[in-house]
């Protein structure tokens, strides 16, 4: 738990979520991949200036004209975790780091502790189906790293493989929403 508050802590010597900042053009992203170039706004997958180890992969969402404006961190996969006890290890470790930074969120679902320890192999399952969540979120009115929403939430591929993920929008995200509705509109 500690580990993981200081790697949010960390995150106040180089602003921003990872070390990425809100508008940061796409050329000065690290190792910038195209992960997905359909519409206005275009995903990529980038090498962030500070990785955490739960997370495998980095996506920032940008526009030419507002550069980053959302940053989502998928985490590294759990096999085998059908009952949930990795990641939801990894989860509450990241929440409660989370809290320490950003404060109280404005919503959770939560799994109940009780059904943690019943022996439910279907943990991974029931999340794949959407029969369960188990999400964090907050919005922000004046954040640090100029961060204007957060969730962090588990996952998982159907199998028995879980992970987390966690999604920063910052404060530009608005621009980039109303980019992305007017260029879907085109055309017509």
């Amino acid at each position: 738990m500690a580990a993981a508050a200081a790697w949010l802590m960390a995150g106040s010597a180089m602003a921003g979520a990872f070390g990425v900042e809100m508008g940061t053009p796409l050329s000065q992203l690290r190792d910038a991949k195209l992960f997905n170039g359909s519409g206005p706004v275009k995903n990529y997958s980038i090498t962030v200036p500070q990785p955490n180890a739960e997370f495998s992969r980095y996506v920032v969402g940008l526009t030419p004209e507002t550069g980053v404006c959302s940053l989502v961190g998928f985490g590294r996969l759990y096999p085998n975790d059908g009952y949930g006890t990795t990641v939801i290890s990894s989860y509450q470790r990241l929440r409660t780091a989370l809290i320490a930074k950003y404060g109280p969120p404005i919503s959770e679902d939560e799994v109940p502790p009780d059904t943690l320890s019943n022996g439910d192999s279907s943990f991974a399952v029931s999340i794949f189906r959407r029969e369960r969540k188990v999400t964090v979120k907050w919005k922000l009115n004046d954040g640090p790293d100029d961060v204007a929403a957060l969730a962090l939430l588990i996952t998982s591929d159907a199998t028995n493989a879980t992970s987390v993920m966690i999604a920063y929008g910052f404060r530009n995200k608005d621009i980039c929403d109303r980019i992305s509705v007017q260029g879907d509109s085109t055309g017509f």
